[in-house]
């Protein structure tokens, strides 16, 4: 089976999951006011772009916010690994992080979407080009985690194709990824201390308020 395939029934698998686990919430979070309120004001067309740390659960709260409200998902990732027909890791491991950065930035800035969320990958924010895009047609959302949280949620990095040059570390990027996060912000997130459910009240209220 090609790649391609493979990639598309992982993630039609897991969005079952997760939509599952969204229907079981949607009281809890208020679901239904807030797509009201959206689709309500229909000439808004906007994206809402995920960005943060791997890790910070870019992909589960893209989901679920795109069924609720009604919205197309896209996961920048995917859409990479599809378009190059190569997983992130081997994509690393042919062109170098330099490469791969640069096919991460064409493939983002590429992105025509309206009425989306776009679960981006953690180092979408290199490229110029593409946070360029994302902020000329969406709302920036920032998922913003502490080192130390993060640190005890990831595993083996370069396994999660995780871009690290030569000898960088996980707090080298944290820290040099953290100003980039902030400079394209419309909405910083903090989930310290919060579950998926906190993040995701959070979230929607903050959209609530910037719509």
């Amino acid at each position: 089976m090609h790649l391609q395939a493979l990639l598309f029934l992982f993630l039609m698998k897991c969005h079952d999951i997760i939509i599952a686990f969204a229907h079981n919430q949607r009281r809890l979070f208020g679901f239904d006011a807030l797509r009201g309120i959206i689709i309500e004001e229909g000439a808004d067309m906007r994206n809402i772009i995920l960005t943060g740390m791997p890790g910070v659960g870019k992909s589960t709260i893209g989901v679920i916010l795109a069924k609720e409200l009604g919205y197309q998902f896209v996961d920048s990732d995917l859409l990479i690994q599809q378009q190059e027909q190569k997983l992130l890791k081997d994509i690393i491991a042919e062109k170098g992080v330099e490469g791969f950065l640069a096919v991460e930035n064409r493939v983002n800035a590429s992105i025509r979407a309206e009425r989306s969320v776009i679960a981006t990958g953690g180092s979408a924010v290199y490229g110029r080009e593409a946070m360029d895009n994302f902020k000329n047609t969406g709302i920036v959302v920032y998922l913003k985690c502490s080192y130390d949280a993060l640190a005890k949620r990831l595993g083996d990095l370069k396994g999660r194709g995780v871009v690290l040059k030569d000898g960088q570390t996980l707090r080298d990027i944290y820290e040099e990824r953290s100003v980039l996060y902030e400079k394209y912000a419309d909405i910083v997130v903090v989930e310290d201390g919060r579950d998926i459910e906190g993040t995701l009240a959070l979230v929607l209220e903050a959209l609530k308020e910037k719509r």
